[in-house]
């Protein structure tokens, strides 16, 4: 249930910052914190299927989100994957 739970938000939150970029650029920093809040909050389900990560990754690619990338390397290469 944890991942189903996740995925849905994480999935929304990468959306949501995709659309309201259109409209304002200025706020795709505000809303990437709650991307980086959700991957925070879900470390101990992250620590145990380190793919969520690269689900993550894909989704910068897809929404065309350069400015997780850096932070999701750094966050992969702490862990060691």
């Amino acid at each position: 249930m944890k991942e189903v739970d996740f995925h849905h938000k994480i999935a929304y939150r990468f959306e949501k910052t995709y659309r309201l970029s259109k409209v304002d650029p200025s706020q795709v920093e505000s809303l990437n914190v709650e991307i980086i809040e959700i991957l925070s909050e879900y470390s101990d389900y992250i620590r145990h299927d380190n793919m969520a990560l690269f689900y993550c990754l894909y989704f910068c690619i897809y929404y065309n989100n350069p400015s997780l990338v850096d932070i999701l390397r750094k966050l992969i290469h702490k862990m060691d994957i």
